[in-house]
């Protein structure tokens, strides 16, 4: 594994409970000698907090042990114009955006039009396609990209439009849905199989709508309110809330919507200056972020408590001159002000004083609208500049979010019943035949039976019918891989195959489009031993990774052949091929995960539970790990020697003369026998 960090790392390092047991731990060599900034001596093990990995002084540096999860680079005070895409009709009202991999969606008011932009190269984005339509696109407002879906809201039309984009240079519009619960169509988020609009004009409602078909969405419920939900412009989901900025109402209002059918306020707050004119909001950990267009600001609520929101610091300015819409990353937000044609970036680190430390402007931000934050960079809109621009302002992606995109996620630590639940969604499946329950690689796991045809079956969804994605689990076969046979441990038909044996290429991936394309014969593995197994297709090339190293690798496979087959785990999808042995915590993604995301997911900090600079040892991988707070990282670089509390007897050799060598450690000593004095 290569570390994303240089191996020198003398940056704001702190001691951590990491120094656990030090004194059962044994270095070599013995004499103390120091390593400075800060200052310990040689063998010291500390936790640099600041980059959230495990390092050693070898008595000069202090030696990274592994990768860390953040990248280098700092964020830019001042954000650096890096390229812009401009067209006068396709771009003309542009207003919504979002990024997935290397493309863009923007949506398009005034031309009422969803463009899809490829921002590969930053310096100059280029359009791959777009579709319009004057009613179920008019004032096309803001969208949320899912697998091979956008969901378009329409200020003018209201409405929530959903577009196919599994072919980007050709999106097809498939379903509406419009109603007066949909007046001024705004904001929108996905939670599972719905979708929430904010009805900003007369509607003053939140709507649920589920998109299970995507040719017919339909409304579950919609939660009116007239003091809390005025104006509602924009939203943001985290877990079981929905969090709102109402721009008419001034206030932060917080939806529980964990029963889409059943949808209620449970808390909101109120400021004529802090929340003056409400428009745009992000939320992170025990805070939300709202800008108020009306009085140029952003201000920080303590939403730590959903029932009482608390107003904790706010910070205006002429550079918040409409302060539009609101992207969030560690210490710092960035703030688009259509006014002031600007975006602001504001450090947040001290919640109840919010400072402004740098901004850009530029003809290109004219009328800044919707931000989007990915890697090193911010994707704006500006609906008078008719224009999507990407700016540089550092900071990289912070640590891996091995959540996004994530459409299924079957752990299979049910001991009882007969249902698999999916933590991430809603495609519970069903287990089969009887597959037992077990001590799994994560928590529990089920023991398939491949005589007795035991599986989990999960029906079809359109959700599961991906163009690109990642499948994985943990693995651990009774038998070994060998040719002639076949055990499939995922299977969706043409969609997607993930394969334990498979007659003369055990070990590989593969879908279906005209022929069947595959990654070729993996590696040998063991029986009785968990692997890690991983199938990604990003659109051209089809990649398996065993334990997080890439093993084979297809290029030039088409998209997947569209199927509407039952998903199977441990079988093939229409009976027979059963795998034999046992599975444990499966996912299915919308994406293709790079091979740092894929590591993240194999060792998550959740499962086991660990805290950033814990340590333990991994049994069934045989290795020692630390938390570097999103995943356990293997010990690598230099040798560290293992921690032994109970070692009797060290025997250095270093005496040089005579034939008795002495022990470092407690009373015991050797005698050379069949030496003599020249063997020193």
């Amino acid at each position: 594994m290569t570390p994303v960090l240089p191996q020198i790392l003398k940056k704001g390092l702190l001691r951590a409970a990491v120094m656990m047991a030090l004194a059962g731990a044994v270095f070599y060599p013995a004499a103390a000698r120091a390593c400075a900034d800060p200052v310990g001596t040689e063998g010291q093990i500390i936790f640099n907090e600041d980059y959230k990995v495990l390092q050693y002084c070898d008595n000069v540096n202090w030696i990274a042990v592994g990768p860390s999860p953040f990248v280098t680079s700092g964020a830019l005070t001042t954000p650096l114009m890096s390229g812009s895409y401009y067209n006068a009709t396709t771009m003309n009202g542009a207003h919504g955006i979002m990024v997935v991999g290397d493309l863009a969606y923007v949506t398009v008011m005034d031309n009422n039009r969803l463009v899809i932009l490829d921002i590969s190269n930053p310096a100059s984005p280029t359009l791959v396609g777009s579709v319009t339509d004057g009613t179920t696109l008019w004032g096309a407002a803001t969208v949320v990209v899912d697998g091979s879906f956008a969901y378009v809201t329409t200020y003018y039309g209201d409405s929530m439009t959903i577009v196919d984009v599994s072919n980007p240079a050709a999106p097809v519009i498939r379903g509406t849905i419009s109603n007066a619960n949909l007046d001024g169509a705004a904001g929108i988020d996905k939670r599972g199989n719905h979708v929430f609009v904010a009805g900003r004009f007369n509607a003053r409602r939140l709507t649920a709508i589920n998109i299970s078909d995507p040719d017919n969405p339909t409304s579950t419920s919609s939660l009116f309110d007239l003091t809390n939900l005025d104006g509602l412009s924009e939203i943001k989901i985290v877990g079981n809330y929905a969090y709102g900025a109402a721009y008419v109402a001034d206030r932060m209002t917080i939806v529980d919507i964990s029963n889409p059918a059943s949808m209620s306020v449970v808390g909101s707050v109120y400021h004529g200056t802090n929340l003056g004119g409400a428009n745009g909001i992000d939320v992170t950990g025990d805070f939300a972020y709202v800008t108020a267009y009306d009085t140029d600001r952003l201000t920080v609520v303590d939403v730590s408590n959903p029932a009482t929101p608390v107003i904790r610091g706010s910070v205006t300015s002429t550079d918040l001159d409409g302060a539009s819409f609101v992207k969030v990353r560690g210490n710092y937000a960035y703030v688009t002000s259509e006014i002031a044609d600007r975006l602001v970036v504001v450090d947040i680190s001290d919640p109840d004083a919010p400072t402004i430390v740098g901004s850009l402007t530029s003809t290109n931000l004219n009328a800044a609208q919707q931000i989007f934050l990915k890697d090193n960079y911010a994707y704006v809109s500006a609906y008078d500049a008719d224009r999507m621009s990407i700016i540089e302002i550092g900071g990289g992606s912070v640590i891996p979010d091995v959540t996004a995109g994530l459409i299924a996620h079957w752990r299979l630590d049910e001991t009882a019943g007969t249902t698999a639940l999916d933590s991430a969604g809603t495609y519970n499946g069903t287990y089969t035949n009887g597959p037992v329950s077990t001590t799994g690689r994560i928590g529990n796991a089920r023991d398939f039976v491949g005589a007795s045809s035991q599986y989990v079956q999960v029906a079809n969804n359109a959700a599961l019918n991906l163009a690109t994605y990642t499948t994985m689990a943990w693995v651990n076969g009774n038998n070994p891989p060998a040719a002639g046979s076949v055990h499939k441990v995922i299977d969706k038909d043409t969609r997607y195959t993930m394969n334990w044996n498979h007659f003369s290429i055990p070990v590989s991936c593969e879908h279906y489009n005209a022929v069947w394309h595959n990654t070729g014969t993996g590696p040998a593995l063991s029986a009785d031993r968990w692997y890690h197994m991983a199938c990604t297709y990003n659109g051209s090339d089809l990649i398996m990774y065993i334990d997080g190293v890439e093993t084979g690798r297809a290029t030039g496979v088409p998209v997947p052949t569209a199927s509407t087959s039952v998903l199977r785990i441990g079988e093939i999808y229409n009976g027979g091929n059963a795998f034999d042995g046992r599975i444990d915590d499966v996912r299915v993604y919308n994406r293709a995960l790079s091979q740092e995301e894929i590591a993240t997911a194999m060792f998550s900090c959740s499962e086991p539970t660990g805290n950033a600079g814990d340590i333990r040892y991994d049994g069934p991988q045989a290795m020692m790990m630390y938390c570097n707070g999103p995943r356990w990282v293997p010990f690598s670089g230099k040798q560290i020697l293992p921690f032994n509390t109970e070692l009797a007897v060290h025997l250095p050799l270093e005496e040089g003369t005579a034939l008795t060598a002495a022990s470092t450690t407690g009373s015991n000593t050797g005698t050379m026998t069949n030496m003599d004095a020249a063997d020193w």
